[in-house]
């Protein structure tokens, strides 16, 4: 049982996590329950507000992100998550990809990701399946090599241990021209595999 006098509004909260991240970056975190925080549903209008116990919060950040050196802090590693709003799908997205739910779109630039499939597209249509425990970077490398040819990019984010059967159904389904795999027998049901991410 949580004492509900230790709940504070991230305005509220101290800590070395409010050093290197401002409010929205931690309410960000919690809206997609990658830091402890707590929801409180107002019985009336049912509206959720979101609280923290700030030496929770704290020790969390500094367990998984930040470590002591030489009399200062610093922070172990780039601090990344993924922001589903920032990647909402703003293009038109090609007629194919229109019955798969829960698409983004990934900028093309240096950003970062889940891992997922991707969808290298052109004037609308898909050129290349792909599949990577970082979109982002994979799609990068893409971007620097040259050899594949796209204007758009968009994903869906999957498990790593389910990568390679989705992108194999998805290679088989779509059959896009750059995906090699595309002309070889893919031993996959991947019918039934694309019937779970399609909308209804």
């Amino acid at each position: 049982m949580v004492d509900a006098n230790k709940l504070k509004s991230i305005a509220d909260c101290k800590g070395k996590i409010k050093d290197i991240l401002n409010d929205d970056d931690i309410i960000s975190l919690a809206k997609n329950e990658i830091c402890p925080h707590y929801l409180i549903t107002n019985p009336i209008t049912k509206e959720e507000t979101i609280w923290f116990i700030p030496s929770e919060l704290n020790d969390w950040f500094v367990n998984t992100y930040i470590e002591y050196k030489q009399g200062h802090f610093e922070q172990k590693h780039n601090f990344i998550y993924f922001d589903k709003y920032n990647f909402k799908v703003k293009s038109k997205i090609p007629d194919e990809l229109s019955i798969i739910e829960n698409l983004y779109e990934l900028p093309i630039g240096n950003v970062f990701t889940t891992s997922g499939i991707y969808f290298l597209c052109l004037d609308g249509k898909i050129k290349y399946v792909g599949q990577a425990e970082n979109v982002s970077v994979r799609v990068y490398t893409h971007y620097k090599e040259g050899i594949k040819n796209f204007d758009s990019v968009f994903f869906i984010s999957c498990p790593k241990n389910q990568l390679f059967e989705l992108e194999n159904s998805l290679i088989k389904y779509f059959r896009p021209e750059y995906n090699i795999a595309a002309k070889a027998e893919i031993k996959s049901n991947h019918l039934d595999v694309i019937k779970s991410i399609t909308k209804a």
